[in-house]
């Protein structure tokens, strides 16, 4: 709002407020309030620089800040915009030389003149450049060896932008070498995560020694090492999460527009139906518009479910299924059904056909029809005869009252 529509605005108010209270002097009070809207129109002069106050001409926008009218005077719209970019830049680099300490205990840059892959990361110099900012991880490899015959030590550090990197050191002690010819050597790894926050910020690698006689050591193949060579240091960049998107992503909408882009979040809300059709992926099954991979607002299809279990149910709708009172039930025309279990149709060793029960409390399979188990006892008896268990691995036989005559 503009300083001369503030003025309108008091200007309004205070005659207002004289014209409602009919100030004619008798209230001191209301004198005083009408005094006070006053001197505020009358100082909003000293906000416009007609009295010699802190004046206002314009305003400027500074970065990310957009101002309309252009010119930053009058009545100024100010919108303010932080635009995030995804760093999906990543690099691998190594190098093919042996480079050895030249001064102990003073700092060395580790060098690199080869590229496996890169992409918005790049080396000059040295220097590992990001194009890009966001959180990396920062991954470095490096063989190094001890032609000494002491025990030597040496550190490792990351400088960023040309600074020393807080808490990034590794530590590495090396053994004495193996013989005049042959060095001792170890491997270095030193890995963690940091965030560029600028495009063009850059990380090196430095490290130091006690000895000059340690190197990090380049072995080319040949008989008795790898078919490959060896490089004497490998240094792998990569993007860690999204810190915000640069790409236009497509509109996702009520009626389930898809996009290539995907966005990660800790929870999904859906109002409304869920639809995942695709047109280019119809189903083969009776409904077409259903989506072949298998979800949608209604149905779960052609997936596996594991460590899961059937619980309670009252959705009374043709197939439904439930467990209810430790009884399995469907909902069958119109009606919820037990659907008996423990029951199987076999056919048995003589070529018998067979339907066999399982009672609850029982361990053996028992023939319906007859009430006998398969299991037989050492007479060659069933041990469970018409439902019925003698005691004891010879079982009795079964003795039929026929009555008297």
């Amino acid at each position: 709002m503009s300083v001369d529509r503030l003025k309108r605005d008091f200007l309004s108010a205070a005659q207002e407020y004289k014209r409602k209270y009919k100030l004619e002097g008798e209230n001191p009070e209301d004198l005083d309030k009408f005094k006070r809207l006053m001197d505020i129109y009358f100082h909003l002069d000293d906000i416009n620089g007609g009295g010699g106050g802190g004046a206002v001409d314009s305003i400027i926008a500074g970065s990310n800040i957009s101002i309309s009218p252009v010119d930053g005077t009058g009545d100024v719209t100010i919108n303010a915009s932080t635009v995030l970019t995804d760093p999906t830049g990543y690099g691998s680099f190594f190098s093919d030389q042996t480079q050895a300490i030249s001064v102990i205990d003073t700092p060395q840059i580790v060098t690199f003149n080869n590229t496996y892959e890169a992409n918005d990361v790049y080396i000059s110099s040295n220097r590992i450049y990001f194009n890009k900012a966001g959180t990396y991880q920062f991954a470095y490899v490096a063989q190094v060896f001890n032609i000494s015959n002491d025990v030597q030590n040496c550190s490792f550090w990351i400088k960023y932008n040309g600074n020393d990197f807080p808490d990034s050191a590794t530590h590495i002690t090396l053994n004495p070498r193996k013989s005049s010819s042959e060095p001792s050597e170890q491997q270095m790894k030193l890995i963690l995560s940091g965030t560029a926050q600028n495009a063009g910020d850059y990380i090196e690698l430095y490290w130091q020694g006690t000895s000059t006689d340690l190197s990090l050591g380049y072995v080319a193949s040949g008989p008795g090492e790898a078919p490959v060579d060896s490089p004497s240091v490998i240094a792998n960049i990569i993007p860690i999460g999204a810190q915000g998107r640069d790409q236009n992503l497509q509109e996702v909408t009520d009626a389930g527009s898809t996009t290539t882009n995907s966005i990660e979040v800790d929870g999904i809300h859906i109002n409304g139906d869920f639809t995942n059709y695709n047109k280019n992926l119809p189903d083969i099954g009776q409904v077409q518009t259903s989506d072949a991979r298998g979800y949608g607002n209604d149905y779960v299809s052609e997936k596996t479910l594991a460590y899961c279990r059937v619980g309670s149910n009252a959705f009374d709708q043709e197939g439904a299924i439930r467990i209810k009172n430790n009884l399995f039930e469907t909902y069958i025309d119109g009606a919820w059904q037990t659907i008996v279990t423990n029951f199987r149709f076999r056919e048995d060793e003589n070529g018998d056909y067979e339907l066999e029960h399982k009672p609850l409390g029982f361990n053996e399979w028992i023939e319906v029809n007859s009430g006998n188990s398969n299991k037989l006892g050492l007479n060659g008896l069933p041990i469970v005869q018409q439902y019925k268990v003698s005691m004891g691995a010879y079982p009795v036989p079964l003795e039929i009252d026929g009555g008297t005559f």
